[in-house]
């Protein structure tokens, strides 16, 4: 038997009224073959004293899904050219699996940033990939009385 088991987080954004944290867990076990890496967002809302959802961001039917994910295909594909892996549909399918997921995204000063673990491109143990779309490319879909309205500038 043996292994390792690791957990780390890092502070995306805090001040007096959010706090939004990426966890993130690597462990390895005698035999695999390599590290396995996840990690897992928590978004709170210290004013109303409880964990903030996607809904309380932006407005319903404002296409917030759709900016997000089109800006990260576009970002994604950025980062991937000229790698042979992943391809513009591997890339796409991650995309649809992973935004929108609740414990995916976080906040931080210059945006609205979604999480993409290792194992969605390539080797397990490689480290998370993230997009950051800027709140200006989302000001129509924030809420106007929700938690990120204050930080578009």
């Amino acid at each position: 038997g043996g292994g390792e088991f690791d957990l780390s987080y890092y502070v995306s954004f805090a001040d007096d009224s959010l706090v939004s944290l990426d966890f993130s867990d690597f462990w390895f076990y005698f035999g695999a073959g390599s590290r396995m890496a996840a990690s897992t967002t928590f978004n709170y809302d210290l004013e109303r004293g409880r964990a903030l959802k996607l809904a309380d961001l932006f407005k319903p039917s404002s296409g917030y899904l759709k900016i997000i994910s089109d800006a990260c295909n576009k970002e994604l594909q950025r980062q991937f050219k000229g790698e042979v892996s992943p391809d513009a549909e591997r890339i796409a399918g991650s995309v649809e699996d992973v935004v929108g997921d609740e414990k995916k995204w976080l906040v931080s000063r210059d945006g609205f940033v979604v999480v993409f673990d290792s194992m969605q491109f390539g080797p397990s143990g490689s480290g998370e990939h993230t997009v950051t779309v800027p709140f200006d490319a989302l000001k129509e879909a924030i809420r106007p009385d929700g938690p990120l309205a204050r930080l578009v500038k």
